[in-house]
This record gives structure tokens, sequence and C-alpha cells, in this order.
């Protein structure tokens, strides 16, 4: 990669021995830097992380993704990034493109990718599942939502159709993942409630 176009590959984990080293090992050699963020693992996932040469943050999860992703691009110093999730892999062809991408820009701020989801090695219907994982590190991209969370402040997109990021996991982990989005679900609504709450007594205390 050249020194003057950079790009800082970016992760969250929590736990995932399971899947990290395949990942790093699909994507290390095509970006400058890693950075990852990590929620408080308490298995081998840093020990993996630090093999690789990854710079680790450590960043208490807080049943906030978006937060997480943030801290992430706080520290890269790539003038792009390009995320990725422990339990995904790259296609080659897909990840030799992304220095024409930058080397070749037009003015596009953001890449969108479709992903193909296996559970228990089948190809799921939510196919193509476009993710937006390479964007400029210009201080306005973001990321929003503290679930489902997706980069906000780019001007410019393109979404290449025949280049793919693939995205395997277990009917157990999608069961636990799917556990887990339920209980911030509703923790984030009950918080909104309170908040609300909270904000009727001071508007009325100051009638």
């Amino acid at each position: 990669m050249s020194k003057k176009i950079s790009v800082s590959l970016c992760m969250i984990v929590l736990n995932e021995e399971k899947y990290l080293k395949k990942a790093l090992e699909n994507v290390s050699s095509f970006v400058d830097e890693i950075v990852i963020v990590d929620g408080g693992s308490t298995d081998k996932t840093v020990e993996i992380a630090n093999n690789f040469g990854a710079r680790v943050i450590y960043h208490k999860w807080g049943n906030h993704f978006a937060k997480q992703r943030n801290i992430a691009i706080k520290h890269a110093k790539g003038k792009w990034i390009l995320f990725m999730d422990a339990d995904e892999t790259y296609e080659k062809k897909l990840l030799k493109k992304i220095k024409f991408f930058i080397s070749n820009n037009i003015g596009i701020d953001a890449f969108a990718f479709p992903r193909k989801n296996y559970i228990d090695g089948k190809l799921t219907s939510s196919y193509p599942d476009r993710q937006i994982r390479l964007f400029l590190n210009n201080g306005k991209i973001k990321y929003k939502g503290r679930l489902h969370e997706q980069p906000v402040g780019w001007k410019l997109i393109a979404s290449p159709v025949d280049l793919h990021i693939i995205h395997k996991k277990s009917s157990k982990k999608q069961k636990n993942s799917s556990e887990k989005y339920k209980q911030i679900e509703k923790q984030y609504k009950e918080d909104i409630k309170k908040w609300y709450i909270q904000s009727r007594r001071i508007k009325n205390s100051k009638k």
C-alpha cells in the first residue's frame, strides 16, 4: 500500500477468539495498520490481535455498537478506514480492488459492498445486504445507532456489485446474537422512557 494513501483496518470485538485469527489472516496484508477496540474479552481475543501487530484499545462494552466503532475511528491514522467484523472475511478480489478505488477516486468518500450471509453453511435470503465498510477518515463520517449502526456523514457513495463480504456463523451464534440484540433494545427503550419521565419532571418543576 502507498504511504500517501493508507488504509486503517478497524474492528470492534468481544470474545472473538474463534473467528478473529481467520479474519486478520484474510485482510492484514492489504492494510497499513490494524485498530481493534476490545469491549473486555476474557478469552484469547486480545492475544490474537497482538500477534498481528494490532493496536488494541480497551473500552468497556456498553451495549452501544456505534460508540465502539467511533472509538476505533478516533484512533485510526489512515486516510481511509476499512471496517470488518470478526466473523467475516473479504473476497480477495475485493481486497485487491481497494488500492484501485482509493488511488483512482473521483470524489467518492464511501463504498458499500454486498454481503453473503451464511448460517451453518447455507446462504440466507438476506442477499445482497449491502454494508458500508470503506470510507474516508475525514472527521465527518461517523457511525450512528446503538443497534444496526450505520456510517453517516458521507456525500457520495459507490456500491460495486461483484465484490463480496463473506459472513459465516452458526445457528447457535445467530441465536445468541438475536437474544443479545433483544436485550439491548429492551434496555434502550427503558432508558428512553426514564429520560422522557425525567425531562417531563424538570419541565413541570420550572412552571
